[in-house]
């Protein structure tokens, strides 16, 4: 490695040295916790560098359409077509499934910061347009440390469809839910690829937030 391609840290170090050190774990291993001082950071590939090399290793497998189709369900991909409201909330970037403060609430496990207004027919259209293109990278993941900031939500009628975004690293996880409000699918973290579409719906919908406007 001389530095000549795009790095970034590797997270996955840092996670493993902070469980390491938790001395009053029943698991604790001092000398674990030694090797890993002493290795010290590393850095890794980014993705602007190993995403082409990894789309061009899948071009050999299924066509990208048959890998989205597969991977969100024929029914979720309906639902998405079919919204008619697009909703937008703002939330608290930390612990999943913490406790909200008095009279907070929460939506996919993380507190409410705001709620922004509920975009018509048009705009949950554009966002299932973003989303469902062979673009996505439906079987990468980058390394960040997740920090989502925005929850979408796209319905209709009682059917409702929410992705939990990381504008930090384009990362996304999409939860659909039936009328009765039963979760039906639940995929795995995806790269998605319409960054700059899904941050102006997100900024059309709260226009005065301040995590928002520091996004480029």
């Amino acid at each position: 490695m001389s530095g000549s391609l795009p790095l970034q840290q590797d997270v996955s170090h840092l996670m493993a040295l902070r469980l390491a050190g938790f001395t009053n774990s029943p698991n604790f291993d001092p000398e674990r916790l030694r090797l890993l001082q002493a290795r010290g950071p590393t850095r890794i590939i980014s993705g602007e560098a190993i995403n082409p090399v990894r789309h061009l290793a899948y071009a050999f497998g299924p066509h990208p359409l048959e890998d989205l189709v597969a991977f969100f369900g024929v029914e979720a991909i309906k639902m998405l077509q079919e919204s008619e409201k697009l909703e937008v909330f703002e939330i608290k970037s930390g612990r999943f499934g913490a406790s909200p403060t008095a009279g907070g609430s929460l939506i996919e496990g993380y507190e409410v910061i705001a709620q922004g207004k509920t975009l018509g027919r048009e705009s949950a259209h554009e966002f299932a347009s973003a989303l469902l293109t062979e673009k996505n990278g439906i079987r990468a993941m980058s390394s960040c440390e997740w920090q989502p900031v925005v929850v979408f939500r796209a319905g209709k009628n009682k059917e409702q469809a929410a992705l939990t975004v990381c504008f930090q690293c384009n990362e996304s996880v999409f939860t659909f839910y039936d009328a009765s409000g039963k979760r039906i699918r639940q995929t795995h973290p995806f790269s998605f690829a319409g960054r700059q579409e899904l941050l102006r719906l997100a900024r059309q919908a709260l226009p005065n937030s301040v995590a928002l406007a520091g996004i480029k």
